[in-house]
């Protein structure tokens, strides 16, 4: 089964996730930055950074993940996707 690890710098598309679960892909999510304010209980697998959480003052029910799990998450996955949309892009709005 391929693991891959979906990070998410800022406010994200709900389009932009997978559909559905696979039974051929394991999805991890994690909210970094500005996505920790951004409270999506969507999958299992959400994690929050909690230097971010606690940078940016917000509380989140999510569970925390540190630094060495980043790291930990990104080595064990097998993709690793990275997405920052801005909500002006996500509105469809150009400036």
């Amino acid at each position: 089964m391929r693991k891959t690890l979906y990070i998410f710098r800022g406010g994200f598309d709900q389009n932009v996730l997978p559909s559905s679960k696979s039974d051929q892909e394991e999805a991890s999510f994690l909210l970094i930055q500005d996505g920790v304010k951004q409270q999506q209980g969507l999958f299992d697998c959400v994690f929050a950074l909690s230097e971010d959480v606690a940078a940016r003052k917000v509380s989140s029910s999510l569970p925390a993940a540190s630094y060495r799990d980043m790291l930990r998450m990104i080595f064990e996955a097998d993709t690793v996707a990275v997405l920052s949309l801005s909500p002006i892009l996500i509105s469809g709005m150009v400036v």
